[in-house]
Protein backbone atom coordinates (compact mmCIF):
# COMPACT_ATOMS: atom_id res chain seq x y z
CA UNK A 1 0.00 0.00 0.00
CA UNK A 2 1.83 3.38 -1.10
CA UNK A 3 2.28 5.94 1.39
CA UNK A 4 0.00 8.17 -0.09
CA UNK A 5 -3.26 5.20 0.76
CA UNK A 6 -2.09 4.81 4.03
CA UNK A 7 -2.47 8.74 4.81
CA UNK A 8 -5.47 8.89 3.37
CA UNK A 9 -7.07 6.01 5.30
CA UNK A 10 -5.58 7.22 8.40
CA UNK A 11 -7.46 10.79 7.88
CA UNK A 12 -10.61 8.69 7.22
CA UNK A 13 -10.27 7.14 10.36
CA UNK A 14 -9.43 9.55 12.33
CA UNK A 15 -11.97 11.75 11.16
CA UNK A 16 -15.09 9.22 11.49
CA UNK A 17 -13.40 8.66 15.38
CA UNK A 18 -13.88 12.67 16.19
CA UNK A 19 -17.54 12.61 14.64
CA UNK A 20 -18.63 9.67 16.65
CA UNK A 21 -17.81 11.81 19.79
CA UNK A 22 -18.52 14.80 18.59
CA UNK A 23 -21.58 14.81 20.86
CA UNK A 24 -19.72 14.88 24.00
CA UNK A 25 -18.66 18.28 25.09
CA UNK A 26 -16.47 16.89 27.99
CA UNK A 27 -14.72 13.90 29.67
CA UNK A 28 -17.34 13.95 32.33
CA UNK A 29 -19.99 13.05 30.15
CA UNK A 30 -18.48 9.24 29.68
CA UNK A 31 -18.21 9.34 33.14
CA UNK A 32 -21.83 9.04 33.60
CA UNK A 33 -23.81 5.89 32.23
CA UNK A 34 -27.21 6.93 31.46
CA UNK A 35 -25.28 10.30 29.18
CA UNK A 36 -23.12 7.93 27.31
CA UNK A 37 -26.44 5.30 26.79
CA UNK A 38 -28.01 8.34 25.27
CA UNK A 39 -25.61 10.07 23.52
CA UNK A 40 -25.59 8.84 19.62
CA UNK A 41 -29.31 8.87 19.73
CA UNK A 42 -29.77 12.73 20.74
CA UNK A 43 -26.98 13.34 18.82
CA UNK A 44 -28.59 12.74 15.89
CA UNK A 45 -31.26 15.51 16.64
CA UNK A 46 -28.76 17.93 17.35
CA UNK A 47 -28.35 17.34 21.40
CA UNK A 48 -25.16 17.08 23.00
CA UNK A 49 -24.25 15.90 26.39
CA UNK A 50 -22.23 17.34 29.23
CA UNK A 51 -21.33 16.08 32.17
CA UNK A 52 -19.63 18.76 34.24
CA UNK A 53 -20.25 22.73 35.01
CA UNK A 54 -20.16 25.18 32.25
CA UNK A 55 -20.67 29.17 33.39
CA UNK A 56 -23.43 30.98 31.96
CA UNK A 57 -20.20 33.29 30.11
CA UNK A 58 -18.88 30.05 28.69
CA UNK A 59 -22.28 28.91 27.19
CA UNK A 60 -21.78 28.51 23.72
CA UNK A 61 -25.80 28.20 22.68
CA UNK A 62 -25.23 26.77 19.70
CA UNK A 63 -26.67 23.53 20.39
CA UNK A 64 -28.32 22.45 23.61
CA UNK A 65 -26.87 20.09 25.93
CA UNK A 66 -28.80 17.54 28.00
CA UNK A 67 -26.38 17.65 31.52
CA UNK A 68 -26.99 17.19 35.29
CA UNK A 69 -28.83 19.48 36.77
CA UNK A 70 -26.67 19.92 39.36
CA UNK A 71 -24.00 21.33 36.80
CA UNK A 72 -26.21 24.53 36.76
CA UNK A 73 -23.99 27.17 38.25
CA UNK A 74 -26.91 27.08 40.93
CA UNK A 75 -25.28 29.84 42.68
CA UNK A 76 -24.61 32.48 40.04
CA UNK A 77 -28.09 31.81 39.12
CA UNK A 78 -29.60 32.55 42.20
CA UNK A 79 -28.57 36.10 41.73
CA UNK A 80 -30.96 36.56 38.61
CA UNK A 81 -33.87 34.65 40.39
CA UNK A 82 -36.41 36.85 42.29
CA UNK A 83 -39.36 35.38 44.60
CA UNK A 84 -42.02 34.22 41.30
CA UNK A 85 -45.45 32.33 41.54
CA UNK A 86 -44.34 29.41 40.26
CA UNK A 87 -40.84 29.17 42.62
CA UNK A 88 -42.94 29.36 45.69
CA UNK A 89 -45.86 26.69 44.59
CA UNK A 90 -43.24 24.43 43.03
CA UNK A 91 -41.33 24.10 46.56
CA UNK A 92 -44.40 24.03 48.71
CA UNK A 93 -44.81 20.93 46.52
CA UNK A 94 -40.80 19.94 47.25
CA UNK A 95 -40.27 20.99 50.73
CA UNK A 96 -43.87 20.56 52.59
CA UNK A 97 -46.47 18.08 52.76
CA UNK A 98 -49.02 20.25 50.99
CA UNK A 99 -51.46 19.71 48.31
CA UNK A 100 -53.77 21.38 46.22
CA UNK A 101 -57.38 20.46 46.88
CA UNK A 102 -60.08 21.20 44.00
CA UNK A 103 -63.19 23.40 44.93
CA UNK A 104 -65.42 24.46 42.32
CA UNK A 105 -64.73 22.20 38.62
CA UNK A 106 -67.47 22.18 37.65
CA UNK A 107 -66.96 22.92 33.71
CA UNK A 108 -63.10 20.94 34.25
CA UNK A 109 -62.12 18.06 32.96
CA UNK A 110 -59.45 15.60 34.57
CA UNK A 111 -56.55 15.03 32.71
CA UNK A 112 -56.49 11.44 31.96
CA UNK A 113 -53.11 11.30 30.27
CA UNK A 114 -51.34 12.53 33.90
CA UNK A 115 -53.73 10.73 35.75
CA UNK A 116 -52.11 7.24 33.90
CA UNK A 117 -48.81 8.76 34.00
CA UNK A 118 -48.69 9.05 37.74
CA UNK A 119 -49.96 5.43 37.97
CA UNK A 120 -46.61 4.45 35.99
CA UNK A 121 -44.55 6.43 38.27
CA UNK A 122 -45.85 5.81 41.50
CA UNK A 123 -44.83 2.24 39.95
CA UNK A 124 -41.84 2.36 39.12
CA UNK A 125 -38.51 2.40 40.79
CA UNK A 126 -37.09 5.77 41.86
CA UNK A 127 -33.56 4.79 39.94
CA UNK A 128 -35.53 4.99 36.86
CA UNK A 129 -37.31 8.45 37.82
CA UNK A 130 -36.34 10.95 35.90
CA UNK A 131 -37.24 14.81 36.26
CA UNK A 132 -36.05 16.64 33.30
CA UNK A 133 -35.84 20.41 33.23
CA UNK A 134 -36.14 22.69 30.57
CA UNK A 135 -37.16 26.25 29.20
CA UNK A 136 -40.93 26.05 27.13
CA UNK A 137 -39.04 27.19 24.30
CA UNK A 138 -37.23 24.04 24.27
CA UNK A 139 -39.98 21.55 24.26
CA UNK A 140 -39.52 19.57 21.53
CA UNK A 141 -36.20 19.12 22.62
CA UNK A 142 -37.09 17.64 26.02
CA UNK A 143 -39.71 15.26 24.14
CA UNK A 144 -36.45 14.01 22.34
CA UNK A 145 -34.76 13.29 25.75
CA UNK A 146 -37.88 11.74 27.09
CA UNK A 147 -38.44 9.53 23.91
CA UNK A 148 -34.58 8.31 24.61
CA UNK A 149 -34.96 7.67 27.94
CA UNK A 150 -38.34 5.97 27.03
CA UNK A 151 -36.54 3.03 24.86
CA UNK A 152 -34.35 2.71 27.65
CA UNK A 153 -36.96 1.45 30.16
CA UNK A 154 -36.57 5.24 32.24
CA UNK A 155 -39.90 7.34 33.25
CA UNK A 156 -39.04 11.22 32.47
CA UNK A 157 -41.64 13.58 33.61
CA UNK A 158 -41.92 17.08 31.90
CA UNK A 159 -44.17 19.39 33.15
CA UNK A 160 -45.82 19.92 29.80
CA UNK A 161 -45.85 18.54 26.07
CA UNK A 162 -46.50 19.24 22.54
CA UNK A 163 -49.95 17.78 22.81
CA UNK A 164 -51.58 20.92 25.28
CA UNK A 165 -50.92 24.08 25.49
CA UNK A 166 -51.48 24.11 29.07
CA UNK A 167 -48.82 22.49 31.65
CA UNK A 168 -49.94 18.85 32.61
CA UNK A 169 -50.59 19.69 36.07
CA UNK A 170 -49.76 22.54 38.73
CA UNK A 171 -46.86 23.86 40.41
CA UNK A 172 -47.40 22.30 44.07
CA UNK A 173 -47.39 18.27 42.26
CA UNK A 174 -44.66 19.36 39.76
CA UNK A 175 -42.84 20.02 43.37
CA UNK A 176 -43.65 16.74 43.90
CA UNK A 177 -42.58 14.89 40.97
CA UNK A 178 -39.53 16.50 41.79
CA UNK A 179 -39.13 15.40 45.23
CA UNK A 180 -40.12 12.20 43.93
CA UNK A 181 -37.39 11.74 41.18
CA UNK A 182 -34.07 9.75 41.31
CA UNK A 183 -32.11 11.67 38.39
CA UNK A 184 -31.97 15.18 37.59
CA UNK A 185 -31.28 16.66 33.78
CA UNK A 186 -31.55 19.62 32.62
CA UNK A 187 -32.41 20.50 28.83
CA UNK A 188 -29.11 23.51 28.82
CA UNK A 189 -29.67 26.27 26.60
CA UNK A 190 -29.29 29.97 26.51
CA UNK A 191 -33.14 29.92 26.78
CA UNK A 192 -33.17 27.62 30.30
CA UNK A 193 -30.17 30.12 31.59
CA UNK A 194 -32.44 33.09 31.82
CA UNK A 195 -35.80 30.67 32.58
CA UNK A 196 -36.62 31.46 35.89
CA UNK A 197 -38.46 27.59 36.37
CA UNK A 198 -35.34 26.14 35.52
CA UNK A 199 -33.13 28.58 38.01
CA UNK A 200 -35.66 27.57 40.79
CA UNK A 201 -35.68 24.37 40.22
CA UNK A 202 -31.67 24.12 39.73
CA UNK A 203 -31.76 25.60 43.20
CA UNK A 204 -33.99 23.35 44.90
CA UNK A 205 -32.04 20.58 43.97
CA UNK A 206 -28.86 22.47 45.73
CA UNK A 207 -30.99 22.88 48.50
CA UNK A 208 -32.40 19.41 49.12
CA UNK A 209 -28.87 18.18 48.92
CA UNK A 210 -27.43 20.33 51.49
CA UNK A 211 -30.79 20.01 53.80
CA UNK A 212 -31.47 23.30 53.23
CA UNK A 213 -34.91 24.78 52.79
CA UNK A 214 -36.77 26.72 49.98
CA UNK A 215 -35.38 29.73 48.72
CA UNK A 216 -38.64 31.32 47.78
CA UNK A 217 -40.83 30.77 50.73
CA UNK A 218 -44.39 30.48 50.54
CA UNK A 219 -46.42 33.12 52.67
CA UNK A 220 -49.94 31.61 53.60
CA UNK A 221 -51.34 35.19 54.30
CA UNK A 222 -50.26 37.27 51.52
CA UNK A 223 -52.47 36.76 48.43
CA UNK A 224 -51.13 36.83 44.86
CA UNK A 225 -52.79 38.57 42.08
CA UNK A 226 -54.10 34.74 41.10
CA UNK A 227 -56.25 34.79 44.41
CA UNK A 228 -57.39 38.39 44.00
CA UNK A 229 -60.78 36.54 41.78
CA UNK A 230 -62.89 36.10 45.02
CA UNK A 231 -62.63 32.08 43.40
CA UNK A 232 -64.85 33.00 40.95
CA UNK A 233 -64.78 30.18 38.36
CA UNK A 234 -64.04 32.37 35.07
CA UNK A 235 -63.95 30.89 31.88
CA UNK A 236 -64.68 27.23 33.14
CA UNK A 237 -61.55 27.44 34.95
CA UNK A 238 -60.70 25.46 38.14
CA UNK A 239 -60.58 26.42 41.25
CA UNK A 240 -58.49 24.93 44.52
CA UNK A 241 -57.07 25.55 47.74
CA UNK A 242 -53.97 24.94 49.18
CA UNK A 243 -54.09 22.45 51.90
CA UNK A 244 -51.79 21.70 54.65
CA UNK A 245 -51.26 18.21 56.49
CA UNK A 246 -49.38 16.64 58.72
CA UNK A 247 -49.59 12.71 58.12
CA UNK A 248 -53.08 12.25 57.84
CA UNK A 249 -54.16 14.77 59.60
CA UNK A 250 -55.29 18.81 57.78
CA UNK A 251 -54.00 21.60 59.27
CA UNK A 252 -54.99 24.11 57.31
CA UNK A 253 -56.57 25.48 53.65
CA UNK A 254 -56.57 28.52 52.00
CA UNK A 255 -57.72 29.70 48.81
CA UNK A 256 -56.16 30.05 45.88
CA UNK A 257 -58.30 31.21 43.51
CA UNK A 258 -59.17 29.95 39.97
CA UNK A 259 -56.73 29.34 37.19
CA UNK A 260 -54.36 27.48 35.68
CA UNK A 261 -52.85 27.19 39.33
CA UNK A 262 -55.02 24.69 40.40
CA UNK A 263 -54.88 22.39 36.99
CA UNK A 264 -54.62 18.74 38.00
CA UNK A 265 -55.80 19.97 41.86
CA UNK A 266 -57.60 16.79 43.28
Amino acid sequence: MSALRIFLLCLILSLTGAASFAEFIDSKAHDIPLLKTLAPALDKHGIDVRGGALSSDAFSGNRPQLAPLDTLPAGDLAIAAAPNRFGQLFEVGVFTDAYLVATRTRKHRKNVSEIEFRRKWEAANKANRVFISFNGSDLGYAEIVRSALEANGYLAFLYKDSASKYPKTNSVQVGKYFKEAGNYFVVDSSNARISLGVITEALALDAMKRGSHATFPFDPAKKSESDQNDNQDREGKPCCELCTYQGSVLLSCRPLGCGSQCYGAH
